[in-house]
């Protein structure tokens, strides 16, 4: 079972079965920019269908978004049969619906394909491991998604169906194999599990991944087992085609492992918009910081950003839904424009006063982590201020800033709270790690 949100294995691999004659896949896109998600779910499950040297027939779909999403789903399908209509495939049948529960958009393909009746013969020691197409498109534009490159890059660029078009008849090709999640080492170690076989990389493979991690994401590529002999013929016909090794005896095949660190990205960059995507991002990473739940107040925890103190509120980026505490543990809203204006009001106040501040977070007001600060270096500035509609932002306004950590006490029927400010979310979270990491200590 497969998505862009990761890979969960139950036995065997469910996302497609094979008969004498057809070939059925399925595959979900998610956690994508809305508009690209049908070209995605069909390149996908398209993808799977030629790698397993079928002819695509025809599919089927399942279009998913949120209650609030209605028009976007209907709109979603008609883009779907246009994207249908390019892939070549005919779609004949599916369902579209917006549910509560949903909470982002989803698609599904289902493709029917028929199989190439070519005598083919199985992989042997010596035979070429081939690698063709552009590897690390996809990486590229995950980090063009989340800010972190301005290299802009052409998203239809990366399917490997214009690839595999091409192969899926060659009887000289033993195996084909998509990359996708786990990247190409991934990849080649799915292809010497399923296979029993061994794979020995060579120069060429190293230097193609320039610095990258091998598992980086690096979908739009395609693996291919190919006889020794077949080089000049299979690569005068494509641009970029490499040879990466050749398969060996299963003891002296691959064994390491690699992480890829932008496997975080994946259901953060769900839109266009790099600053949300940015928070997406923050998010999803502080989700997974062990103490979180003790630092969430009970009317819960929010994370602003801005550019520059002119912006106004409706273009602070918040979490809509807040970052709140549950029975089933923490539980993180949507980045969202105009999210919190009480935040947004804070940062704006902070901004005027010392204009290297972009991002600020609410925090429980805790006295371990009030130890923690100090022995960090802040001075807490504390809150006097007695107005009901936002006393931070008062303090601030009043009396100026005078330290990046505001302590806000309990009042009557309030909390308090602790109010952070950095420079960026980056340096925002690692103070959040920082901290929970201090407490963790405090506590044993």
């Amino acid at each position: 079972m497969e998505s862009r949100l990761g890979k969960v294995r139950f036995g065997s691999s469910l996302d497609g079965f094979y008969s004498e004659n057809y070939t059925y896949a399925t595959a979900p896109a998610i956690g994508l920019p809305e508009d690209t998600l049908p070209f995605f779910s069909l390149s996908y499950a398209l993808g799977n269908v030629y790698a397993s040297f079928s002819e695509p027939l025809y599919v089927f779909d399942e279009i998913l978004f949120p209650p609030d999403g209605c028009i976007n789903a209907k709109e979603a399908y008609g883009l779907y049969l246009e994207e249908a209509k390019k892939f070549g495939v005919k779609v004949i049948g599916g369902h579209t619906g917006c549910y509560e529960g949903i909470e982002l958009p989803l698609i599904v393909t289902n493709a029917v394909g028929k199989r190439v009746k070519v005598e083919r013969k199985k992989p042997s020691l010596g035979d070429s491991v081939f690698l063709f197409g552009k590897p690390f498109l996809e990486s590229e534009w995950l980090e063009y998604l989340a800010g972190k490159s301005y290299k802009e890059i052409d998203w239809r660029e990366i399917t490997p169906v214009k690839v595999l078009r091409s192969l899926y008849k060659n009887q000289k090709i033993k195996i084909l194999h998509d990359v996708s999640e786990g990247g190409i080492w991934g990849s080649l170690l799915e292809i010497q599990e399923s296979q029993g076989l061994g794979i020995k990389l060579d120069e060429n493979f190293y230097k193609i991944l320039g610095g990258r991690s091998p598992a980086d994401p690096s979908y739009g590529t395609v693996l291919a087992v190919v006889d020794k002999n077949s080089y000049e013929r299979l690569c005068n016909k494509l641009e970029d085609c490499t040879i990466i090794g050749e398969v060996t005896k299963p003891e002296d095949g691959l064994t390491a492992s690699f992480k890829s660190d932008l496997v975080e990205l994946y259901g953060a960059v769900s839109s266009w918009d790099v600053k949300l995507n940015r928070l997406g991002v923050f998010l999803k990473k502080i989700k997974s910081v062990n103490c979180l739940s003790e630092l969430v107040p009970e009317v819960g925890t929010n994370v602003v950003i801005a550019e520059s103190p002119g912006d106004p509120i409706e273009k602070i980026a918040g979490v809509d839904g807040r970052i709140v505490r549950s029975v089933k543990g923490v539980r993180v809203g949507k980045p969202a424009y105009g999210a919190s204006r009480h935040m947004a009001l804070v940062l704006k106040e902070a901004m005027r006063n010392d204009e290297s501040i972009r991002a600020a977070i609410n925090i429980r007001l805790h006295e371990g982590v009030v130890k923690i600060l100090k022995n960090m270096g802040y001075e807490l500035q504390e809150i006097k201020s007695t107005d009901s509609f936002c006393p931070v932002w008062e303090e601030i306004k009043q009396k100026g800033l005078k330290s990046w950590a505001l302590a806000e006490p309990p009042g009557y029927g309030l909390e308090g709270n602790i109010v952070l400010f950095s420079k960026d979310l980056d340096e925002l979270l690692k103070l959040i790690q920082k901290i929970c990491g201090e407490l963790r200590d405090l506590s044993s």
